[in-house]
């Protein structure tokens, strides 16, 4: 596993070969989706940098992953700070089986959305 996570890692370190930030943006998705412990905070930032434009593919994750996985990917949504994060982030807080992804849900929304604006 531990191997698995260092191959991915380094994946995500090389350029792309057809040069496309969409394959890249999901591949950085998917890797973080599936991250756990020190490698979480390595690959958040991969997903990061890419913005608004890595929306669709957190949105895609969040629909396919564990609970850990949707944590991980609110926390890049919460990194992004991109307002277009709100309707995801309702819908993880009305839907979300797991308490603390409520809870962390609705954390990142109170950033996004605060009291008073709308």
């Amino acid at each position: 596993m531990k191997m698995h996570l260092i191959l991915g890692f380094l994946f995500l370190m090389l350029p792309a070969c057809d040069g496309k930030r969409e394959s890249r943006s999901r591949a950085a998705a998917k890797y973080l989706a599936k991250a756990r412990g020190p490698a979480i905070n390595s690959a958040r930032p991969h997903v990061v940098k890419f913005g608004s434009f890595a929306l669709p593919d957190i949105e895609e994750q969040l629909s396919a992953t564990t609970a850990q996985g949707r944590l991980n990917m609110i926390e890049a949504l919460d990194a992004i700070g991109d307002p277009e994060a709100k309707p995801l982030l309702r819908i993880l807080i009305r839907w979300a089986k797991d308490p603390l992804v409520r809870q962390s849900a609705e954390a990142a929304l109170a950033k996004l959305d605060p009291p008073g604006k709308s």
